[in-house]
């Protein structure tokens, strides 16, 4: 439909509203979390073959709904991608329930059920996404990895 924001931006508003007015509701849905539209190039993965993606940025830009749509896009090839936070309650606050999170990013049909007890995101499509924390490093040990994606980290 759209390749990326700057092309629906070059249109007049004129332009602009007959377009949006011609979608469907499933297709303006589907442009609403077509996350390719929507980023910035610093906020999608880079190419090639790496082990570690770093997103060094300040406050709103963005880092948590890149983390998100790549666990989102992580999560359509692999079995597992699981969590890591600094506490708990990073993991679920903002990583899962945020409004940048996985739940509030991923449409109706892609949406994981999140289970809080066993602090665990089942994937409509079979994947799972367990979450874990800095203050327990312990649980990490055993558990099985595909993709891993954490949430920063202070530094002193």
């Amino acid at each position: 439909m759209l390749r990326n924001i700057g092309v629906l931006l070059e249109l007049t508003p004129a332009e602009r509203a007959k377009l949006i007015g011609s979608l469907s509701e499933k297709q303006c849905e589907e442009l609403f979390h077509d996350w390719a539209l929507w980023a910035r190039p610093e906020q999608t993965p880079p190419p090639g073959d790496w082990v570690y993606w770093l997103i060094l940025a300040g406050r709103g830009s963005g880092k948590t709904r890149a983390g998100a749509e790549a666990v989102r896009q992580w999560t359509r090839t692999f079995a597992i991608v699981n969590l890591i936070g600094a506490t708990h309650d990073d993991v679920r606050e903002i990583m899962v329930l945020g409004e940048s999170g996985l739940m509030a990013i991923c449409p109706r049909e892609e949406r994981p059920r999140y289970a809080r007890a066993s602090a665990r995101l089942a994937w409509p499509n079979g994947s799972v996404s367990q979450l874990f924390s800095a203050e327990e490093p312990d649980r990490l040990r055993g558990k099985q990895h595909e993709k891993l994606a954490l949430r920063r980290f202070k530094w002193n």
